[in-house]
Parts: structure tokens; C-alpha cells; sequence
């Protein structure tokens, strides 16, 4: 009867360890991601206030290109993947909106594609060349983690000082009436237009 006790005893001790350490751990998860949302809450505030971060990352062609070469328009930042199923989706809609203001508004479209085969197929789907849009590589997604982007697609509405206007999380529908409105009023109100 003693040895009953005493064993249940140690298994009643034991699952208190264990749950304590359950709680422990999942309060520090909660923790950990409490700390994530306020990290990513001041870069965005930091973004729109002080500006996005600045980058230089190779185009297509193997050339440098900066962010700082297309201050003084109104900027879509676009990081997405050529296996993002809604990165693809949103693409044709997303450049036919860049087209319709033709260069008033231009596309830093940002790949986070791993293999650069992958990246080069996805744009010549939709035509290399296409105008006020400049096709990135961020191969180590260096620029995708200092602008706080770990989904895909992601986009960053910029304005003409380089300061950041909204964070567009997820597929857009991006060539609609009221978008079209809304890039004119922002055009008008940043002297763009």
C-alpha cells in the first residue's frame, strides 16, 4: 500500500512539473509573439515615418538597381514567388494598373525565389520589358525580412519621399475603378501628377 502511495505520489508530482512547464512554454510562445506583432507594428510605424528601408538588389539583367532610382513616384513594392499561387494570380491585375498610369506609378516587383531559373520563367510569362516595372532578385530575402515580409505576396504602397502609405497583406485585385481613383487622388495629393 506504502509503494502505492509513494508511486502516486511521484506521478501526481510529476504531471504538476509537466504542466507547469506546458503553461511555462506556451506563455513564452504567446510571449515571443506578442513581441513579433510590436516589432512588426514599429517597422511599419518607423517605415512611415522615417522611410522604407533602402536596398540595392541585381534586375533581371544582372544590373544593380536601388530603390532611391524611382523617388519621386508612387511606388509599389511587390515581393512574391514564382510558387505563390496568389502572388500569380495577382500579377496581370497588378501590372495593368502600373500600365494604366504610365510611369506615374512604377513596380519594384521583388523575387524571393530560391532558384533563378524559377524567377526568370514567371516573368517572361507575363513579357520582361513590360514598362515602369523593374524585376528584382532577393536571393537571401534580406530586403523581404527588412521590410517585416514573411508571406507572400506582400505589397508596400510608397510614397513619392519614400515613406510607406499601406502594407497590402495577401492577393489584391489591383485594376478596379476604386483602385484607379484612389492612385489618382494619391498622384494628385503627392504633386506625382
Amino acid at each position: 500500500m506504502k509503494k502505492h502511495l509513494v508511486a502516486l505520489l511521484v506521478t501526481l508530482i510529476a504531471a504538476t512539473v509537466s504542466v507547469a512547464v506546458w503553461f511555462q512554454l506556451k506563455d513564452d510562445k504567446e510571449g515571443a509573439k506578442e513581441e513579433a506583432v510590436l516589432q512588426k507594428g514599429e517597422l511599419l510605424t518607423k517605415m512611415e515615418t522615417q522611410g522604407v528601408p533602402s536596398f540595392e538588389l541585381p534586375n533581371v539583367n544582372g544590373d544593380r538597381f536601388a530603390l532611391k532610382e524611382v523617388a519621386g513616384k508612387l511606388i509599389l513594392i511587390n515581393f512574391w514567388a514564382s510558387w505563390c499561387d496568389p502572388c500569380v494570380r495577382e500579377f496581370p491585375s497588378m501590372l495593368k494598373l502600373v500600365e494604366h498610369f504610365g510611369g506615374d506609378l512604377v513596380l519594384v516587383a521583388i523575387s524571393n525565389d530560391e532558384n533563378e531559373e524559377d524567377m526568370r520563367n514567371f516573368i517572361s510569362a507575363f513579357g520582361a520589358n513590360i514598362p515602369n516595372t523593374y524585376f528584382l532578385w532577393d536571393k537571401d530575402r534580406s530586403v523581404a525580412s527588412s521590410y517585416g515580409t514573411d508571406k507572400l505576396p506582400e505589397t508596400f504602397l510608397i510614397r513619392p519621399d519614400l515613406k510607406l502609405l499601406r502594407k497590402i497583406l495577401g492577393i489584391e485585385k489591383w485594376y478596379t475603378p476604386g483602385s484607379i481613383r484612389y492612385i489618382n487622388e494619391l498622384l494628385v495629393e503627392y504633386g506625382v501628377r
